[in-house]
C-alpha cells in the first residue's frame, strides 16, 4: 500500500510554503485544467536555481482547502476556494513569500486540517524564554527530534518563527498570539482539552458508522447478506474491547465474526491515528484477524476516503512502512 504523504513532509519537500501563492494567482481569473495551472505555476516561477514542484503545491493547496478540484465532461478542473481568495486578498503580497498575516492565516488552515496541535504545542514548550517574552531556542538544541525540527521549519516558512544567530526566535506579540491559539500559558487546559477530545469523539461516531455501512456492503456485494446482517459495533457494547466493528472476513466465513476492526478517523487527507496499548495487544494476539481501517477526510462525504490494515501487529509496526512514534510513557513508582 503507498504511504500518504502527510501535510509536514510536504512542506519539507518544497522548503519554501510561499509559493503556494503561485498556484493561487494563477486562478485568480477562474478555474483551468490542472496541466494549464502547473505551467502557469512554472511560468510565473520564472529563471531560478529552484524550480518549485508544481504537484507537490497543488496537493498543499488541495489539503489545506485553498483550492477545490472540480470535473467538467472528464476534464480536471481546479479552482479558488472562498479560503484561497482570502489569502491572496492581503494588499501587500509577494510574488513567492508568504506576508505575515498570510503566515498566520495557513498557521490556522494548517493547524484546522493536520490535527497536530499537541505536537506543536510540544514543539512551543522545549523553548526558552528570555527578560523581553521572546521565545528562543538553539538549533542544535537535543530535544530537537525529526518532528520538532519540521515544525520548526514550518514556523519559519510562516514567518511566525526566524532563525538569527544559530537560534530560532518567536517574538513577544507572535508569542501572544500562539499563546491565544495553543490554549492559556501555552498548554490545553480544561476547556480546549474538552473541545478537541469532544471533536475527536465526533470524528470516531461518523468514522464508525462509514465502516459499518462499508462492511455490510462489502458482505453483501460477495452474496453473503446472511452475514452482513450480523455485522455490529462494538464499541456500543465495550469500550474497552480493542476494536470498534465485528465483521466477516469472506464468502467463506462461518457465522462466528473473524474479522475485529479497529476504526480510526482524522478529518484531512493524511494517515495519522493513536493506537492504545490494549489495541496493540488484540492485533499481536489476533494478527490477520485484526484490521485498522483509517477514515481519511472524515466530515467530508465526497471525498471520505478509507486506508485498511490487515494484521497492524506486523504491517505496521514490524515493517515499518509508517513512522511510529511514542508520545505517551507511563511512570510509576
Amino acid at each position: 500500500m503507498k504511504r500518504q504523504k502527510n501535510l509536514f513532509e510536504l512542506f519539507d519537500s518544497i522548503g519554501n510554503l510561499g509559493e503556494i501563492i503561485l498556484v493561487l494567482r494563477s486562478l485568480e481569473e477562474g478555474c483551468i485544467e490542472k496541466w494549464a495551472l502547473k505551467s502557469s505555476i512554472y511560468r510565473q516561477s520564472g529563471v531560478s536555481a529552484k524550480i518549485p514542484n508544481a504537484d507537490t503545491l497543488i496537493e498543499i493547496s488541495l489539503d489545506l482547502g485553498m483550492i477545490e478540484r472540480e470535473y467538467f465532461r472528464k476534464k480536471e478542473l481546479i479552482a479558488l476556494s472562498s479560503s484561497g481568495r482570502e489569502l491572496i486578498g492581503f494588499k501587500y503580497i509577494e510574488k513567492d513569500r508568504l506576508t505575515e498575516e498570510q503566515g498566520k492565516l495557513l498557521f490556522l488552515k494548517i493547524i484546522e486540517k493536520s490535527n497536530n496541535l499537541p505536537d506543536v504545542l510540544s514543539v512551543i514548550n522545549i523553548f526558552n524564554t528570555d527578560t523581553n517574552g521572546r521565545y528562543w531556542i538553539e538549533t542544535g538544541d537535543k530535544r530537537i527530534n525529526l518532528l520538532e525540527d519540521k515544525i520548526l521549519r514550518l514556523l519559519q516558512q510562516l514567518r511566525i518563527a526566524r532563525f538569527i544567530d544559530g537560534n530560532i526566535i518567536i517574538e513577544k506579540q507572535e508569542k501572544e498570539w500562539l499563546t491565544e491559539i495553543l490554549g492559556t500559558g501555552m498548554r490545553i487546559d480544561k476547556e480546549n482539552l474538552l473541545k478537541i477530545l469532544e471533536q475527536r469523539n465526533k470524528h470516531g461516531v461518523i468514522a464508525e458508522e462509514f465502516v459499518l455501512q462499508v462492511e455490510k456492503e462489502r458482505l453483501a456485494d460477495s452474496g453473503r447478506n446472511d452475514l452482513a446482517d450480523l455485522v455490529r459495533r462494538i464499541s456500543d457494547e465495550n469500550v474497552a474491547a480493542g476494536y470498534d466493528i465485528l465483521s466477516f472476513d469472506g464468502p467463506e466465513s462461518g457465522v462466528s465474526p473473524d474479522r475485529f476492526i479497529e476504526v480510526k478517523g482524522n478529518s484531512a487527507n493524511q494517515i495519522l491515528f493513536y493506537i492504545t496499548r490494549n489495541e496493540l495487544e488484540m492485533a499481536r494476539r489476533m494478527r490477520n484477524k485484526y484490521w485498522v481501517y483509517c477514515v481519511l477526510n472524515v466530515e467530508s462525504i465526497k471525498s471520505r476516503k478509507l486506508e485498511m490494515f490487515q494484521d497492524p501487529y506486523k504491517s505496521i509496526f514490524q515493517t515499518k512502512k509508517l513512522e511510529v512514534e511514542p508520545v505517551l510513557w507511563k511512570v510509576s513508582k
